[in-house]
C-alpha cells in the first residue's frame, strides 16, 4: 500500500491507496508543535478506519510547506516502524523541472 501525505499550512491531506483503489482519504488540521507521538495517534486512529497497520504501508510519499511537521511525521514513521517517507522538497531529482 502507499500512503501519501500533503502537508499543508492549514491542513494535513493524507491518502491510503492499494490493490488498484482508494482505501481512505482524510484530512486533518496542520498544527505545528504536534509531537512525533501525537501524530502517530492521529495516523493510527485514522488507518484503523481502514482496517490497516501502519506495518501494511509499503511505501510512503510526503510533500510538505511545513519544516517542524515534516521532522515530527519524519519521526513519527520511524518510531512507529512504518516506511520511511520519500519526502518531496527542493533538491529531490525528480526529473521535473
Amino acid at each position: 500500500m502507499l500512503l501519501a501525505i500533503d502537508v499543508g499550512n492549514s491542513n494535513i491531506k493524507i491518502g491510503l491507496f492499494g490493490s488498484g483503489e482508494w482505501k481512505g482519504k482524510w484530512q486533518i488540521r496542520t498544527v505545528r508543535d504536534m509531537t512525533a507521538d501525537e501524530y502517530g495517534v492521529a495516523f493510527q486512529s485514522l488507518l484503523s478506519q481502514a482496517e490497516v497497520q501502519l506495518s501494511e504501508i509499503k511505501s510512503t510519499v510526503m510533500s510538505s510547506v511545513v519544516p517542524p511537521v515534516t521532522g515530527s511525521l519524519q519521526k513519527m514513521f520511524r518510531r512507529l516502524g512504518g516506511a520511511e517517507p520519500l519526502t518531496v522538497a527542493p533538491g529531490i531529482k525528480t526529473g521535473i523541472r
